[in-house]
């Protein structure tokens, strides 16, 4: 990511919001929520199971996961308790 420019309070505030990895198995959740995280400036990246999101976020740690704890193929816990353990960040769980 490009450092964050300084605002003229001396903040450090980024014109580019984040990353966020989306973990999800319904298609039409990825896409709306990428298309909206995108429309706001985000660099998002999309995973449909568990296992291909743990490798996305161990590959490049993002700055939020939204995880889908209803997941099919993969135990959405598991997956945010093992990224976590391997993140610097704590991880807040939510459900579709």
């Amino acid at each position: 990511m490009k450092p964050a420019p300084q605002t003229q309070e001396g903040d450090s505030r980024s014109e580019f919001p984040g990353c966020v990895v989306i973990v999800d198995d319904i298609p039409d959740n990825l896409q709306l929520l990428t298309r909206t995280l995108r429309q706001h400036g985000y660099q998002v990246r999309a995973a449909a199971t568990g296992m291909m999101g743990l490798e996305t976020i161990q590959a490049e740690p993002p700055d939020l996961v939204l995880l889908d704890l209803m997941l099919r193929t993969w135990t959405a816990v598991r997956s945010a308790t093992v990224s976590s353990s391997s993140r610097r960040r704590p991880t807040s769980p939510s459900s579709s």
